[in-house]
């Protein structure tokens, strides 16, 4: 039995995604960083390399709000894998606790 059929799923796993540079024969893992309007990092989450950037953004916004104090009133940036209807809604919801 190899390392990876005992861990459970919820652990990191380095595997096949789809990257940006078009090379679906690489493994890869996600690195989810949230910075300061300076560049300093705020917070860093991996990620296994198939796991779905839409999803993975408000999971680290959310995680970030439980852990330090954030004004109501920040804005978060971010690439296009933000802009969904769900992840609006779901910002917004965030935003209002």
């Amino acid at each position: 039995m190899s390392l990876r059929e005992t861990l459970p799923e919820e652990y990191l796993q380095i595997t096949y995604g789809h990257n940006k540079d078009n090379r679906p024969d690489l493994k890869q893992f996600v690195l989810s960083t949230i910075t300061n309007q300076h560049g300093i990092p705020l917070f860093v989450k991996t990620y296994s390399g198939n796991a779905l950037d839409k999803k993975n953004l408000i999971e680290s916004i959310q995680q970030l709000r439980a852990a330090v104090q954030i004004p109501k009133n920040v804005n978060f940036i971010a690439d296009s894998t933000l802009y969904t209807a769900e992840n609006i809604r779901k910002l917004s919801m965030i935003s209002n606790r």
